[in-house]
Parts: C-alpha cells; structure tokens; sequence
C-alpha cells in the first residue's frame, strides 16, 4: 500500500511540474504580442556545428553553443565544455560567443555571452561624403540552470541581460529563456524544445527595441554504422519567431568517421535572402573539437563563415 502511494505521489509530481511547464510556455508567448523586433542576432544559430546543420540545436547539441538553442540540453552527463564562436556574417557584420557549461549529478549550470559588431556606420546630415563613421555594438550575457526532473527529461532556464549601442544612443534590458530536452527509453532519440529571448527592453532614445522571443521544436537520431567505423546524426527542427507568421523548417544531418572527421548539411526554409543550404565541417582530437560551417546567400551578399571550438573538460 505503501508502495503505491509513493508511486502516486511521484507520478503527481511529475504531472504537475509538466503542466507548469506549459503554463510557463503558453503565458509566455501569449505575453509577447505581435511586432517587429530587433537585436537580430540572437535569431541568427550559434555554433558552426549547429549552422552546418541547419541551425539545429535545440535538440543533438549538448556543449557550450547548446545554451543558445536550449538551457535543458546540456545535461547529459557530469562534466564540463567550453566553447568559443566568430561568425564572419554578410556586410561586414561579426558576431562572437562565449559558452560555459557544468554537470553535476542532476544539476548543470551554464555561462553565455555574445557580442556583435557592425564596423564602418557613415554618419551624414548633408548629402556628399561622410562627416564620421562609427561602430555599433550589441551585447548579452546570460546565467543558465538545468535540472533533470527524472530520468528522461530535462528543464532548463537561463536569465539573460541585454545591451545595445547605436551611435550615442544605448539600451538595456531583461529576457529569459526556458527549455525543455527529453530523451525517452529508446536508443539514439531525442527531442527538445525552447523559448528564448522573452523579455524586453528600455527604448532606444524614444524607439523601444524588441526582443526576437523565438519558439523551436525538434527531433534527433543517433546511430553507427559499427563495420564502417561511421556514426551519422540525424534532426529536424521548427523555427518560428513569437512575433510574427513566418515559420522556418530546418532539417540537418551529420557523418562522421571513426570519430575523427564529421561532414555536415543542413537546409532551412522560409528566408528571402538566403538560399537555405549550409554545411560544415568538424575535427575531434581526444577533448577538442574544432568546427567549420558554410552559408551561402542570394545575390551580391556573399557568404557567411564560422569557426567554432569546443573543449571537454
């Protein structure tokens, strides 16, 4: 008897931190409303092995770009990852991450931090040549905590501090972001979901800036080819951004052989000026791993690189 009441009562709990869970969720994106948003960056995937495949991450990726993606995901195992990011993007625009992450038993606690660089802004009151130029420069940092519920499901939540400066003009403000990362009883799955960026900020001068709370949903496969020495990683993703209709469909997969050399591709949908394809490249020696991603754009805007390196620790 006394069994099956414990047994009640863990399955109760479990319930009921589901469902606030979800009420978190819902009230969450109800919260957001519906217009444009700024500090665009934060859309933009972290990590060049998450952006060789397609910009998942909300589920597969578990080191220190995984906070970008998803607060819950990290937790797999105890121990440490360090990861460091430069995303040469298109028009001179650059962005740098920093990612900390901490396992310990059912507990893991992260560090994250951006920053992003727009060189060479022309100021101008008067036609002809510029009177000046300057830089803008946008910065967020966050602290993540992850806690494993039960064997199966991890949840996550980071705090999240924001700034931007434009010229002589600056702003700050406040986000959170909440995750979810379950990996059931069958070998090689996993699934994840995440909110992120919820929040908002002071005004830029008499402008508000607002913050792009975005939604994703995913799934993942791992699995080995044993007599090829090959692992191969399979995901798909949704994408869609809390203000506003457009959803993007992300499907990304990954070779790598005898646990040295990865290949990567990915696609996404639903982007007017890129073409939707990536694809990368990884390195692994022992703890390091060193990443390479490729994102090609429509007409004069170039490509986009990024190197990533992450450690184990």
């Amino acid at each position: 008897m006394c069994y099956r009441l414990l047994s009640y009562s863990k399955l109760f709990t479990r319930v009921c931190l589901v469902a606030l869970l979800s009420f978190t969720c819902v009230a969450s994106v109800r919260a957001q409303g519906s217009s444009t948003t700024g500090m665009s960056y934060l859309k933009l995937g972290v990590g060049a092995r998450a952006i060789g495949m397609g910009d998942i991450g909300v589920v597969l990726i578990n080191d220190g770009t995984s906070l970008h993606f998803n607060p819950a995901s990290f937790l797999r195992e105890e121990g440490a990852s360090i990861s460091i990011m430069s995303n040469s993007w298109i028009q001179d625009v650059s962005t740098e991450y920093l990612g900390i992450t901490r396992s310990m038993d059912n507990w893991g606690f992260g560090f994250l931090m951006y920053h992003l660089s727009v060189k060479g802004i022309e100021v101008r009151d008067r036609p002809g040549e510029p009177q000046a130029t300057f830089d803008s420069q946008d910065f967020a940092a966050g602290l993540s905590v992850a806690y494993r519920l039960w064997q199966e499901l991890t949840f996550g939540v980071t705090g999240k501090f924001y700034y931007q400066n434009i010229y002589q003009d600056d702003a700050v403000g406040y986000g959170m972001d909440f995750g979810v990362s379950y990996v059931p009883d069958i070998a090689g799955f996993s699934a994840g979901f995440s909110l992120t960026n919820l929040g908002s900020m002071n005004p830029l001068v008499v402008y508000p800036t607002e913050l792009p709370g975005v939604v994703r949903a995913g799934v993942g496969y791992i699995g080995a080819l044993s007599e090829a020495d090959v692992d191969f990683a399979l995901s798909t993703a949704i994408m869609k951004l809390l203000k506003g209709d457009e959803v993007h469909l992300q499907v990304g997969g990954e070779v790598t052989y005898i646990g040295l050399i990865s290949v990567r591709v990915g696609y996404q949908t639903g982007y007017n000026n890129r073409t939707g394809i990536s694809a990368g490249l990884g390195l692994t020696y022992t703890d390091l791993h060193f990443d390479y991603a490729f994102t090609p754009f429509q007409r004069e805007f170039g490509f986009a690189h990024a190197v990533s390196l992450s450690i184990d620790l």
